[in-house]
């Protein structure tokens, strides 16, 4: 039983013509299997070997051409797997490399945020430093301002003082012409001194 189990599994598992080459194929004493397991008496192993004739080669033929066809499917599922599988790494780095570019550019733009913050504060600093500058130099414009209307007032004070000066010189020369005595004169009639002014 044990051996014609094994013969069975071993016929179902070869290919079609490989069987029917082995039923085919004589000993030494020009026998066949059929023809050896007869002379032994070996009933259940003659019932297999008799069975496997053509419908069953046939049979046989077909199962193993849809085995050979399952197994070449089961290779290109495999390649597609081994594929896929390739693939998914691939994507797999292409994502860390992004994550990774990712973490680079929200590194530079913090680092911009943080120069924005600080020329932000510089722009501050020297809009206050202008805003303190404009301050001065209103403050530099009033007192200008103020100076020349001081040198205007000082000026129109003295032209006045210059006018007072002029009439106070014209008075004085008049003043002079009444005031001369004959002593004013030497012997020739020449005047000893200029009139004032």
């Amino acid at each position: 039983m044990g051996r014609t189990a094994a013969l069975q599994s071993m016929l179902t598992s070869i290919p079609p013509d490989k069987v029917s080459a082995l039923l085919r194929i004589k000993n030494r004493d020009s026998r066949t299997p059929l023809k050896e397991a007869e002379s032994e008496g070996r009933k259940e192993t003659v019932e297999l070997l008799k069975s496997w004739k053509q419908p069953v080669l046939a049979a046989h033929a077909a199962t193993y051409q849809k085995l050979a066809t399952l197994q070449e499917a089961d290779k290109l599922k495999s390649k597609a797997l081994t594929n896929q599988r390739e693939e998914l790494v691939e994507s797999q780095q292409q994502i860390l490399d992004l994550q990774e570019t990712n973490n680079q550019m929200m590194t530079e733009l913090i680092n911009q945020g943080d120069e924005l913050v600080q020329s932000q504060q510089q722009i501050v600093a020297l809009q206050e430093a202008n805003n303190q500058m404009t301050a001065e130099l209103t403050n530099q414009g009033d007192e200008l301002v103020r100076s020349q209307q001081q040198i205007v007032a000082l000026q129109a004070v003295n032209n006045q003082m210059t006018a007072d000066m002029a009439a106070m010189m014209e008075r004085l020369n008049r003043l002079d012409i009444y005031l001369r005595t004959p002593a004013d004169t030497d012997e020739a009639g020449n005047q000893l001194h200029e009139p004032l002014g």
